[in-house]
């Protein structure tokens, strides 16, 4: 019981991915000067996750990425790649999951304009999804090699902390606006006592170490 408890805690998730500024070991990107002609933006992005199938681009799916990336392509005219903090299931809700994506150089032009443009963007989006503090990305000092170097901000390098928050009822029936942000418990034994004990193993700092199958090695793990 409380093993398929567990497993059903990560079918719906409401997610908020904060920004930070960490120092990170990995492989080398493109230094500032490797990537002249190009501004980096970055934003928050907050989603009804009913309808997508997660946030990463899928095949023939809806998902986030691929409807601010077709949003963002129209506005400009041009090829744009958005990248995430982290990635998310079908149905996950986010309320401010980071963002970046360059474009050619003076593609906006003032801060002015970065209002007017992110406004646009939202108009252009479905209204399950919108994103909010548009700005241009700074510059970041990272360590390579033993060695610190001039790169870009990344929503996936740079993002120091997630916050996720699962919803629970163990309720016999539930409120209908509530549907889509909590999964329901329909077992009419359902210890709750116990399963709080259970999750008392979730609180705290944890190593995720063997769970990162990329090269990325960071220099603080939690």
């Amino acid at each position: 019981m409380i093993s398929l408890v567990l497993l059903m805690l990560f079918l719906f998730i409401e997610a908020q991915i904060v920004n930070g500024y960490s120092v990170t070991k990995c492989r080398s990107p493109p230094s500032v000067e490797d990537i002249k002609g190009i501004t980096r933006y970055r934003a928050r992005v907050a989603y009804d996750g009913s309808g997508f199938k997660g946030f990463q681009l899928q095949p023939r799916r809806r998902t986030v990425q691929g409807d601010l990336e077709v949003v963002l392509m129209q506005r400009f005219q041009q090829p744009v790649r958005v990248v995430g903090a982290g990635r998310t299931d079908s149905g996950v809700h986010a309320r401010g999951q980071a963002i970046h994506f360059d474009l050619e150089a003076g593609a906006i032009k003032s801060k002015e304009e970065l209002r007017a443009v992110e406004y646009s963007i939202n108009r252009m989006l479905q209204k399950d999804v919108r994103i909010y503090d548009l700005q241009e990305a700074p510059v970041v000092t990272k360590l390579f090699d033993g060695e610190e170097k001039l790169i870009q901000w990344s929503a996936m390098y740079d993002s120091t902390e997630k916050l996720y928050v699962y919803r629970i009822s163990a309720e016999k029936s539930i409120y209908p606006l509530e549907r889509h942000n909590r999964i329901v418990l329909h077992w009419a034994d359902t210890n709750i006592a116990l399963l709080k004990k259970v999750l008392k193993h979730f609180e705290g700092y944890h190593d995720f170490r063997k769970l990162d199958f990329s090269n990325l090695q960071t220099v603080f793990v939690i």
